[in-house]
C-alpha cells in the first residue's frame, strides 16, 4: 500500500517507471530460476529412474541462472537490498547517511557502467566468434541478449539512486525508505 504522505520513490514518476521495469525483470529472473529448478528435477528423475538424463541440462541451468542473477540487480538496488555495513553510521543524521549513501551509489554506478561496457564487449565477442555450448550447441551470445537490458536498467537505477540519496541528504529524509 502506498503511503501518500511519504515523499518516496514510489510517488516519483521516474521511480514508479523504474520499479515497474525492475519488477518485470524480477519476474523474468524468477521464471528462469523456476525453469532451471524444474529442469534439474526432471533431469535427476530421468537419470535415476530411466537412466536418461536431459542432455545439456547443466548448460541450460547455467544460462538460466546467469539471466536470473542479472535480472535481480536493479530491483535489489531500488529496494536498498545490497549489503550495507551501518555499524559506524547507525546513529548518524539522515543528512550524513544520505551523503554516504550518495557516495556508495556513485561507486556502484561506476562499477555498473564498467560491467555493462565489458559485458557488451564480451557479448559482441561471443557473437562474432559464434562460441557455442558443448552439448546443445546454443550460441553463448544469446545469454547476453537477456543480460544487457538488466545491466542497462541497473545503470539507470544507480544514477537515479544517486539523485535520490542527494535529495535525502538535502531534505533530511530518505525517499528510498519504506515498503514498496
Amino acid at each position: 500500500m502506498i503511503d501518500e504522505t511519504n515523499t518516496s520513490t514510489r510517488l516519483d514518476p521516474i521511480g514508479r517507471v523504474l520499479f515497474r521495469l525492475a519488477r518485470g525483470l524480477v519476474i523474468t529472473g524468477g521464471a528462469c530460476l523456476t525453469a532451471a529448478g524444474l529442469l534439474t528435477v526432471a533431469s535427476v528423475i530421468g537419470r535415476y529412474f530411466f537412466n536418461a538424463p536431459i542432455p545439456g541440462d547443466f548448460e541450460l541451468v547455467e544460462m538460466a541462472c546467469a539471466v536470473a542473477v542479472f535480472s535481480f540487480l536493479p530491483y535489489c538496488q531500488l529496494k536498498k537490498g545490497n549489503v550495507l555495513v551501518d555499524f559506524f553510521t547507525y546513529n548518524s543524521s539522515p543528512r550524513t547517511k544520505g551523503i554516504l549513501d550518495s557516495i556508495s551509489a556513485i561507486i556502484y554506478s561506476m562499477i555498473a557502467i564498467l560491467l555493462t561496457w565489458r559485458l557488451w564487449v564480451g557479448g559482441l565477442d561471443f557473437f562474432h566468434t559464434n562460441e557455442q555450448t558443448v552439448i546443445l550447441q546454443i550460441p553463448r551470445a544469446y545469454v547476453f541478449i537477456f543480460i544487457m537490458p538488466s545491466m542497462a536498467l541497473l545503470v539507470v537505477v544507480t544514477l537515479y539512486t544517486i539523485w535520490q540519496h542527494f535529495y535525502a541528504a538535502s531534505e533530511d529524509h530518505d525517499p528510498l525508505e519504506g515498503e514498496i
